[in-house]
């Protein structure tokens, strides 16, 4: 998933963050463009019941 910036962009080291919208995670940032103008995510749908099971918070699916 490609994200462009809305209030900022994750940076180096944020990689694992949670990429949120309201109370759902929708993705887990793993990368960022080289002059943050966009940045990637793995869709939760791939792991949304584990993350569930683990955290009792809804990924999307």
């Amino acid at each position: 998933m490609r994200l462009t910036p809305i209030d900022g962009i994750p940076v180096k080291g944020d990689s694992g963050a949670g990429v949120w919208s309201g109370d759902r995670v929708y993705g887990i940032y793993y990368a960022y463009a080289p002059d943050y103008s966009y940045g990637y995510a793995v869709q939760t749908s791939v792991v949304a019941g584990w993350i569930e099971g683990l955290t009792d918070i809804p990924g999307v699916a």
